[in-house]
């Protein structure tokens, strides 16, 4: 079962909840924080954006050498395919797909790189926020805080979201 169905199932678990309880006691109040936007909201958010940012770019500095050798051993092949003995051809051919696949494999783990990183770097913020979320969830007698973008949430009004008195909160912290 995904993340996201699991978080589906969360929030549908705790809207008929709610509903139940709405019939029998007090009014509930429900609030939307949009995750993203609060990360990168915060002070330290943006410096993170921009640390991961850098990390991406040198990143792609390292993919764009072996693709710039890829591109230059093609051309050659490309623009000496007749003149060269069948062998070297083949040779030229084996060295591209070589390359080809170091770019692949290259491109892979760089990826993985940047995943693992990004949840090193955001992971400890987006904890900052949900402490945030759960301090005002608290203070104003918040029954339930969904995050934006979640599976089953079709429509917040505006005056649910609570994104920036998180931000401002997990300033503070």
């Amino acid at each position: 079962m995904t993340v996201r169905r699991k978080a589906f199932g969360i929030v549908l678990g705790m809207a008929a909840c709610l509903s139940v309880a709405a019939a029998s006691g007090p009014a509930q109040t429900i609030a939307v924080l949009d995750l993203d936007s609060a990360v990168q909201g915060t002070v330290r958010g943006q410096q993170l954006v921009a640390d991961f940012d850098r990390k991406r770019r040198a990143a792609d500095a390292q993919l764009q050498d072996l693709w710039d050798r890829y591109q230059a051993l093609a051309k050659e092949l490309m623009s000496k395919r007749f003149a060269l003995k069948e062998s070297v051809v083949r040779q030229k051919e084996i060295e591209l797909a070589a390359l080809e696949n170091d770019l692949v494999n290259e491109r892979r783990r760089l990826q993985g790189q940047l995943k693992i990183e990004q949840e090193r770097l955001f992971g400890p913020e987006r904890e900052r926020i949900f402490e945030a979320a759960r301090e005002l969830g608290r203070e104003h007698n918040l029954s339930l805080i969904v995050a934006k973008g979640t599976p089953g949430v079709v429509y917040t009004p505006e005056t649910f979201d609570i994104t920036e008195q998180v931000v401002q909160r997990a300033n503070r912290m």
